[in-house]
């Protein structure tokens, strides 16, 4: 698949998935603190040795061949540092002897080019281990210096001590930094698969990419605002809507509008009765039908009063338009429920008496909101040839592109006239 994110993509993807980024992140590191508290704690302890050189007059100041001969001591006794010898000698003052292994990787040997400190480095998890270590080394290599080369210029510049706090080598910062990194690695690599291949319809640029009319969003409500200030950003953009609306019923006397959606709760009812009141609100005649006969439940919010009949009866049975008809608290504002639930309805919504409710409602009121099943079946298309437009519900956090593409393609080729979509984070 040949998809390309640009930078500008890639930052909005970062604001929008903030969230995910980060517990992702957290994630990481609390996994690798986790992890680091399971390896052992690592104490470092240090001994510095000073080589002398090797004068035959100290009054005099050092010749090349004395620099010479102590250049050539220094990586002489490097070497006899790191030998088996000073391994052996250094268990039998031991009281846990250390293996080869250990001894190569707990104890280091450092020293600057040119320099005559020899420093001993010792690691170990326990701080008075250490430091007894690192003292008894360095004791012990002086003392096999006298024996070896019957010389005494070894200086212990600095001993370890317990007093001194020896330094703890931390690998928290470690650990849970590279966790931390992992888990935003991680994070990123998620964003990136499902925005390449298989990205969720939840941008105006994404819509445009799919050539479809953008006409508003509805933004997600913060748990911390009032029920007041969540009705109050829902009539605002619910209110931009219902503006292109009513230009396109004052440009093509359009007014039978239908409200439909991918799938089951995605928000199409919520959008579906807010226009209604909406339009209300704006003294038009007012109906909303609530043409979802899969689901068949007379509990609409916008029903003034309970009713045990609705469009299903009225299709099935010689009944008039008035008899499933319902007031609301508006008076502006009528309501059709569903009725009863039927498992197929194809039949009812495909019939003449349903093409002849909707031309009747037409005469009857200024703005006709149907509210259908989802497009996952066919009952918001079988309403093509007798509506004047859908308006298409997409959840941002359900709806996938590819799914919405299919959708728009059915009603394309059912001649079914898309006037735009509405985004919905709520």
């Amino acid at each position: 698949m040949n998809k390309e994110i640009t930078i500008y993509e890639l930052w909005y993807l970062i604001a929008r998935y903030k969230w995910k980024i980060f517990i992702f992140t957290l994630l990481g590191l609390i996994i690798g603190a986790g992890i680091c508290i399971n390896i052992p704690q690592k104490y470092e302890a240090r001994t510095d040795l000073l080589i002398k050189p090797i004068t035959n007059n100290s009054n005099q100041s050092l010749t090349s061949l004395e620099i010479d001969t102590t250049l050539r001591l220094m990586n002489t006794y490097k070497e006899l540092l790191t030998s088996n010898l000073m391994l052996d000698l250094l268990n039998e003052k031991l009281d846990k002897k250390m293996s080869k292994s250990d001894f190569m990787n707990n104890i280091s040997i450092v020293s600057e080019e040119n320099s005559q400190i020899i420093s001993i480095v010792v690691m170990e998890n326990q701080p008075q281990r250490a430091t007894i270590i690192a003292n008894t080394f360095a004791t012990l290599f002086k003392e096999q210096i006298g024996v070896l080369f019957h010389l005494n210029n070894i200086q212990l510049l600095h001993i370890a001590a317990l007093g001194e706090a020896p330094n703890i080598v931390s690998q928290y910062s470690l650990y849970s930094g590279i966790g931390a990194l992992f888990g935003l690695f991680i994070s990123l690599i998620l964003i990136f698969i499902r925005e390449v291949y298989k990205p969720k319809l939840d941008g105006q640029k994404k819509l445009e990419n799919v050539e479809q009319t953008y006409l508003s969003d509805v933004p997600r409500m913060k748990w911390w605002w009032k029920s007041e200030r969540k009705r109050e950003v829902l009539a605002d953009h619910i209110h931009f809507v219902g503006s292109l609306l009513e230009n396109q019923i004052c440009a093509s006397n359009t007014k039978t509008f239908v409200v439909t959606s991918n799938g089951k709760k995605e928000g199409k009812t919520l959008i579906a009765t807010e226009l209604a009141k909406h339009f209300a609100d704006d003294n038009k005649k007012t109906i909303y039908v609530d043409a979802n006969l899969r689901q068949g439940a007379n509990t609409t919010s916008l029903c003034a009063r309970s009713s045990t009949k609705g469009l299903a009866h009225y299709l099935a049975e010689d009944i008039g338009i008035e008899e499933i008809t319902q007031p609301t608290v508006n008076q502006y504002l009528q309501v059709i429920c569903a009725g009863q639930h039927l498992k197929n309805p194809i039949a009812p919504l495909s019939s003449k008496k349903m093409s002849n409710v909707i031309a009747k409602l037409e005469q009857i009121y200024d703005v006709v909101i149907i509210d259908t099943a989802s497009l996952q079946v066919s009952d918001a298309l079988l309403l093509t040839k007798i509506v004047d437009g859908y308006v298409y519900v997409a959840n941002t956090r359900k709806t996938f592109v590819r799914q919405a593409s299919t959708d728009f393609e059915k009603l394309k080729n059912l001649q079914g006239r898309l006037i735009g979509v509405v985004l919905n984070e709520a």
